[in-house]
């Protein structure tokens, strides 16, 4: 899953996510995103990116072998 989003700054974004077969656990850095991803259902949280920087996301649930795998990073860039 690891993966890099680029969003201008004052972003607003919505996380749309679901969970084929175990909980998984979505947690943004320095946002309050905070979301549990249950099997077979969506979960939707939504967050503002104000400030230029990158903020690393990560699957905060012990979710099996490929763990370490779930992360990635938000990097918001200034506008012109």
């Amino acid at each position: 899953m690891t993966t890099r989003t680029f969003l201008p700054a004052g972003s607003t974004v919505t996380f749309v996510a679901t969970s084929r077969d175990i909980i998984h656990g979505l947690h943004v850095d320095r946002h309050n995103v905070n979301v549990m991803l249950l099997p077979g259902q969506i979960a939707r949280v939504t967050a503002r990116f104000d400030r230029p920087g990158e903020y690393p996301f990560v699957c905060h649930e012990y979710c099996g072998i490929a763990h370490h795998t779930m992360w990635g990073k938000v990097i918001v860039e200034a506008r012109p």
